[in-house]
């Protein structure tokens, strides 16, 4: 099974309000992954992440990577994040490290991050006994599903990765960014699979951006990002069917295990426009004219 998505929208913002995300994950039920990426440092992060009427330094070099013009002399970054989630539905630390520098007309940026996540607590559909009919000797049939206890914690790396120039003389900006991540976890797929024992993840995401900075003398600025994002994970989930053993008189649960796959492609356009107000306190307008999204997702599930 395929699907396509794609929208458009135009939306008018002022330096008080809430920008939205740059890439919108589309799915197919309500999965929020809490805070699980959000990182990065950031100085708009206590007024609820506003980025498009206010200049982040911190942040903006990961969103646009052009904007690491900005950023003038070297910066040493890291930000320790710590979340949970409530009614014991997880939790997650990660630890980010992040350099950027620049020569002349050229910046650039290394980022890297290691993340635990803590799975969120499981209730067992079943109290009775549980046997798998598959054994040999004893020992579960090398086929066989395995019903060790679930890991509580798991390990995701990520890296991050930007270069580039300022035209002299034009005000122009250009930059492109890579980010990359091995994931062993993503918040809430546990929610997917009600009734499972055991949901095994893994795989890994990839993201490439192209980006533009215009700035003028008067304070005017106009960005522009062309946005790749690529993820590929597989769940392998285990259940437990209950079935009546006439043989034994008991009931008995036999395992079972589905394969799913979540592979979506996003590529993504973004303009946005700022302009100052004029009345001498920094205060500004930002306009975004145009969002354009194309999602492609290939969800399979194979037994």
């Amino acid at each position: 099974m395929s699907s396509r998505v794609v929208s458009l929208s135009v939306a008018m913002f002022t330096a008080a309000e809430i920008a939205a995300a740059q890439v919108i994950p589309i799915q197919t039920v309500p999965l929020v992954p809490a805070d699980q990426f959000d990182i990065f440092p950031s100085l708009g992060l206590a007024m609820g992440g506003v980025s498009i009427a206010l200049a982040d330094t911190l942040h903006d070099p990961f969103v646009n990577p052009a904007t690491g013009a900005r950023l003038r002399t070297a910066h040493l970054l890291g930000s320790p994040t710590f979340y949970g989630v409530s009614d014991d539905a997880g939790a997650g630390r990660t630890l980010p490290l992040a350099l950027f520098t620049a020569a002349r007309t050229w910046f650039g940026g290394l980022a890297l991050a290691v993340q635990q996540l803590d799975a969120g607590r499981r209730t067992p559909k079943f109290d009775g006994v549980v046997q798998p009919l598959a054994e040999t000797s004893g020992q579960l049939a090398p086929s066989a599903a395995d019903l060790r206890p679930e890991a509580q914690t798991h390990g995701n790396a990520l890296a991050f990765a930007t270069l580039g120039t300022t035209l002299p003389g034009s005000g122009l900006s250009l930059g492109a960014s890579i980010r990359w991540a091995k994931l062993r976890a993503i918040d809430g797929v546990d929610m997917l699979y009600p009734g499972s024992t055991r949901v095994e993840q893994f795989g890994e995401t990839s993201e490439l951006r192209f980006g533009l900075l215009k700035e003028w003398l008067n304070g005017q600025s106009l960005d522009a990002i062309v946005v790749y994002d690529r993820f590929r994970m597989t769940h392998d989930v285990t259940f437990l069917d209950t079935f009546w053993d006439p043989g034994s008189q008991r009931l008995l649960q036999t395992p079972r295990v589905e394969r799913n796959r979540d592979v979506t492609d996003r590529w993504g356009v973004q303009l946005k426009y700022g302009h100052p107000l004029g009345g001498g306190d920094g205060a500004s307008v930002g306009w975004r004219p145009r969002i354009a999204c194309r999602n492609r997702t290939f969800p399979t599930t194979t037994c």
